[in-house]
């Protein structure tokens, strides 16, 4: 069976970019590999609800685990295509996974719930869902300022019209994630993490040069 790398992030962190390029970079090298994207918006039932979130068509739920809930059956929904993907490639490439859960949903809750929340999640999609553990996860660490505007350049959403989403659009949301996705990568939740810093000089790094970091980081736990 082919390994799973998810790639994570922040709100225009440049996942979809990065997926690209390591995909690339990892062909390159000989490997066969695929790629997947969540939420997925437009064909999935759950992902179809949360785009009516994001985009504000529907109320935001007081319970961030009913949120949650949408985000792992949206994932649960696309089993049978993440393990045939996983059973026919060497590596399964996901822009966003359940780190994206865990992080959100666990920034949504007060500090001495966070915990609380991301174990609750985290049954939720691996135990009961039985959704497989990512041979690596990649937490893009991107400049808010830098990732405000990276969300401002991109094209139209099929789930929104908005400029920025309620995630989005949460400076204070998004701070907490990040210190979320960094204590996630300290306690290897989910398998082992890699921290890329993406920014530079108040910019992005060359999406190349940020995919070559990670699939170092790839063949070194290869070779372990």
């Amino acid at each position: 069976m082919g390994k799973l790398i998810a790639i994570e992030g922040r709100d225009g962190a440049g996942k979809n970019t990065v997926t690209n390029q390591l995909a690339e970079q990892l062909i390159g090298l000989g490997y066969s590999v695929a790629k997947i994207a969540f939420p997925k918006y437009s064909t999935n039932i759950a992902g179809k609800a949360l785009g009516d979130f994001l985009a504000g068509r529907s109320n935001n739920p007081d319970d961030p685990r009913v949120v949650a809930t949408l985000y792992g059956l949206d994932r649960f929904e696309s089993i049978g295509e993440i393990k045939t993907l996983m059973d026919t490639h060497d590596f399964l490439i996901s822009d966003r996974y359940i780190g994206s859960n865990l992080a959100y949903q666990g920034a949504k809750v007060a500090d001495a719930q966070s915990k609380a929340m991301i174990d609750w999640i985290y049954n939720l999609e691996i135990n009961m869902y039985a959704l497989p553990i990512p041979f690596l996860n990649v937490f893009l660490d991107t400049d808010l300022d830098v990732s405000k505007s990276n969300v401002a350049k991109k094209n139209k959403r099929d789930y929104t019209d908005l400029e920025y989403d309620v995630h989005e659009k949460d400076n204070d949301l998004q701070s907490r994630v990040r210190n979320l996705y960094l204590e996630l990568s300290e306690n290897q939740t989910l398998g082992p993490w890699v921290v890329v810093n993406t920014t530079e000089n108040a910019a992005m790094r060359p999406p190349a040069e940020i995919a070559a970091q990670i699939t170092g980081e790839i063949q070194r736990i290869k070779t372990r």
